[in-house]
């Protein structure tokens, strides 16, 4: 039996130079293979071409951001000037149908935009920071978006199965959640030809009390062939102190990712990291 085959991705590339040295270290070790972009900030254009010659080593996706930091093209998500939108007023709001959809779809776009400017070239994948993308009404203007500018561009879904998440372990309630929460965005992907990778882990509390070595066993343990584990290495520096509440956490992941410890457990689950744009 073959090896099972997994993508790795590094979440907020573009937030602060520590978190982007770090990603482009592991990238260049071989130790991810697709790196998710955040490209609304000021630093954005240095971040895009620093990540330019990685492109045939790692997949390089869009990381949709709508949540906790000003949008760029005006009014946010909900059609207010509030620039710090908490996640779960985003939520709460998509389900009751009070979203832009029209906000969603220029703020997306100018983010795509930025991404082509800084890296050259359109994303192979489009996430969320949030997991917003997977959210009532955005998801929609998401996939729309992608049906007309991104063709060849696949989504991250957060989805995998009641009996891999239960043996995981780990976030039991979160996963659930994303789970459930996918299922539509994976019917509208079927619907229009949007390929998406077939499972997804990553999900723990970000607390310095768990061991990430184990917990990464967990998440490939529990992954189907062409499945995703999600992470967010990094170095802590002042940009990402001030902007961001997950900080200490981001040097663990890094440590491991780049450990001999990492390597032994993919040989010990018998997987395989590959890019899904060429899997897919």
């Amino acid at each position: 039996m073959s090896a099972r085959r997994i993508a790795i991705a590094a979440d907020d590339y573009g937030i602060s130079p520590g978190v982007d040295g770090a990603i482009l270290e592991l990238v260049r070790q071989k130790r991810l293979s697709a790196v998710s972009c955040m490209t609304l900030f000021d630093r954005w254009d240095l971040a895009g071409k620093e990540l330019r010659q990685h492109g045939e080593t790692a997949d390089l996706g869009l990381h949709f951001t709508l949540t906790n930091y000003p949008p760029l093209s005006g009014n946010n998500a909900i059609g207010e000037k509030d620039d710090h939108l908490e996640p779960s007023s985003l939520f709460l709001a998509s389900l009751a149908g009070k979203i832009d959809a029209m906000a969603i779809t220029n703020e997306l776009n100018t983010q795509i935009d930025l991404f082509i400017d800084g890296t050259g070239r359109p994303p192979d994948y489009v996430d969320g920071h949030h997991h917003v993308h997977q959210f009532p009404v955005i998801r929609d203007a998401v996939v729309a978006c992608l049906g007309k500018r991104l063709p060849n561009s696949w989504i991250r879904q957060g989805g995998n199965t009641a009996a891999n998440i239960l043996g995981m372990k780990i976030s039991l309630t979160k996963m659930s959640f994303l789970a459930f929460g996918s299922l539509k965005l994976q019917a509208l992907c079927r619907r229009n030809g949007i390929k998406m990778n077939a499972g997804f882990s990553g999900c723990y509390d970000f607390s310095p009390a768990s061991s990430y070595d184990v917990l990464f066993k967990r998440f490939i343990r529990c992954l189907p062939d062409l499945g995703l584990v999600m992470c967010h290495p990094g170095h802590v520096d002042a940009t990402l102190a001030g902007l961001d509440n997950l900080t200490d956490q981001r040097e663990v992941e890094f440590e491991f990712l780049k450990s001999q410890a990492f390597t032994s457990a993919l040989d010990r689950a018998d997987v395989k990291l590959v890019r899904l744009s060429e899997q897919l």
